[in-house]
């Protein structure tokens, strides 16, 4: 059942991630999909994963990496962040972390922005602003 709930999640937040990104940073966003990835052989999971261009910088492909959850806690963000360097170590390009979630607690929350990640909630709003500016903190 939590597979099942999950995997719709994961197909909401990757709709919704890609809109965000594109209305709030007007980033060219494609189609982003879970996927499993190999790396130092061992099998990990990825919620929304996809290429993204910015108008801004065209000679550079960005890879967002998302974490998707009803409610982001900080062992979750740990699992992430590490995940997030694997990533990073084997992809050619700049990788952009985004965390999406419907509920997260304050302290997490700045953890989130303060490690530089993008945050997406599920009305499609971004806490931090397009110029990656903390405008208010979540319930």
């Amino acid at each position: 059942m939590s597979n099942r709930l999950g995997g719709d999640l994961e197909d909401v937040a990757a709709i919704v991630i890609e809109d965000a990104l594109h209305r709030e940073l007007g980033w060219e966003v494609e189609a982003l999909s879970r996927v499993w990835q190999t790396r130092d052989g061992v099998d990990e999971e990825i919620d929304a994963f996809g290429k993204a261009y910015d108008p801004s910088r065209p000679d550079t492909v960005l890879w967002i990496v998302g974490e998707v959850k009803f409610n982001l806690t900080m062992r979750d963000l740990d699992r992430f962040s590490k995940l997030v360097a694997r990533a990073g170590s084997h992809l050619a390009g700049e990788v952009v972390p985004v965390c999406f979630c419907y509920r997260i607690r304050p302290e997490v929350q700045k953890r989130v922005l303060a490690s530089g990640y993008r945050l997406v909630m599920s009305t499609g709003r971004m806490p931090q602003g397009s110029n990656g500016i903390p405008t208010a903190t979540s319930p």
